[in-house]
């Protein structure tokens, strides 16, 4: 980064979220706010068109997983320092951050000095992170719906969308072109991995965690 101001783009889909970050950085005259993404499309061509030095990324961009935005960032504007900005307190998360190449892990609870702090701090090699942080210990293990999701085959997220669609394990089978039994196979192990009841709590989950749109 220069002795000039600090470009910083956002990638985070709730506006009041953007608006809160956006006055934090006017406190500080040497940061310089260069624009907004909210989804995957918009954000490459945020990130080509202004050349910012710093990304706060939401791990949740509309529905998209963020861990998969962190390595195609990494690989395509390497110079850029990635701040991770989440709801999500799990160690599994901290460390697939790091490992992912981001230089800071910072939660939505954050202070304007926290957030102010860990900027100017990103030309070190050091990992940071938010006070309270749980720490990231290689036995833990991924708890919260959007890790799950996270963890979710493309296969397992089109069955997710076409049962909240209504339409029928054969219906599903055709659509697909695979076998009745593979994709009850599938519903049943979704339950199972997403810890839910029926086939009407798996549709309120698809929507609630943006899995497929109202």
């Amino acid at each position: 980064m220069s002795d000039e101001q600090i470009k910083i783009a956002v990638a985070e889909d709730h506006s009041i979220v953007v608006e809160g970050i956006k006055t934090i950085l006017a406190l500080d005259a040497t940061l310089q706010y260069v624009g907004c993404a909210d989804k995957e499309s918009d954000l490459f061509y945020l990130l080509q068109l202004n050349d910012p030095d710093i990304l706060i990324l939401d791990l949740n961009l509309g529905g998209v997983n963020g861990f998969d935005l962190l390595d195609k960032i990494r690989k395509e504007h390497a110079k850029i320092k990635v701040i991770i900005l989440t709801m999500y307190n799990e160690p599994a998360f901290v460390r697939k951050a790091k490992m992912l190449g981001a230089s800071a892990y910072l939660l939505k609870n954050y202070s304007s000095d926290e957030l102010l702090d860990v900027i100017h701090n990103l030309n070190t090699e050091i990992f940071q992170t938010s006070k309270g942080v749980l720490a990231t210990d290689p036995a833990s293990d991924f708890s919260s719906p959007f890790s799950v999701i996270s963890q979710l085959s493309p296969k397992e997220k089109e069955i997710i969308k076409h049962v909240a669609k209504g339409l029928s394990s054969k219906e599903i089978a055709d659509e697909l072109f695979i076998s009745i039994h593979t994709v009850e196979t599938h519903r049943r192990n979704l339950l199972k991995k997403l810890k839910l009841n029926n086939t009407a709590s798996l549709v309120g989950f698809a929507y609630e965690n943006k899995i497929v749109d109202r």
